[in-house]
């Protein structure tokens, strides 16, 4: 996500979409799930 350079850093919080995470929702939280079957 792009990130306004304008906006004050040190009194926000972000609502982040699903998936993201973060003070400006910058991390990409990939969930990768492995399963095996017999």
């Amino acid at each position: 996500m792009p990130v306004d350079e304008n906006i004050a850093s040190d009194k926000f919080t972000c609502i982040c979409p699903e998936g993201f995470s973060g003070d400006t929702c910058q991390i990409n939280d990939t969930k990768i799930v492995v399963s095996f079957e017999k």
